[in-house]
């Protein structure tokens, strides 16, 4: 959250030095027919980039195998990045630990740790047999991604 509120200020500030500049030059009409575009261009350009890098917001746990990208935890309140099976961007996940407190933050400890060593993780929520259960495995990417022939 705090490299999303520092990108937020940065982007505020430099929109700030762009109208400022704008407004010092005025009276030239080419430079604000080129700057305002450019301008334009790119804070949508950063607006869209923003929303690729955070994922789309999703109430609830992924369904089904996910790839284990990262994780916040505060309390109870868990955001989940993954990507999905068959699909290719990051999905936000967010939702609350009810069940299985210390072995849900157990398994999110373990997954972030094996991902510092480089290791691609992988997850799954089981739902019938133990409510809230997460499994953390190693991921199989080879399995996902499709065959080179």
């Amino acid at each position: 959250m705090i490299l999303f509120n520092l990108l937020l200020i940065s982007g505020l500030l430099f929109a700030a030095v762009c109208l400022w500049i704008i407004i010092q030059n005025r009276k030239k009409i080419l430079f604000s027919f080129i700057f305002i575009p450019i301008f334009l261009i790119f804070v949508i350009s950063t607006y869209f980039t923003i929303n690729s890098l955070l994922g789309v917001p999703i109430e609830g746990k992924p369904p089904g195998e996910f790839h284990y990208l990262t994780h916040i935890r505060d309390n109870e309140l868990v955001h989940l990045w993954a990507i999905l099976e068959n699909e290719n961007d990051p999905k936000t996940f967010k939702f609350t630990i009810k069940r299985n407190k210390e072995e849900m933050k157990t398994s999110l400890a373990s997954a972030r740790q094996m991902k510092k060593k480089g290791k691609n993780v992988g997850g799954n929520f089981f739902g019938e047999k133990n409510p809230g259960k997460l499994e953390i495995y190693e991921f199989n990417h080879e399995r996902f991604l499709p065959s080179k022939k």
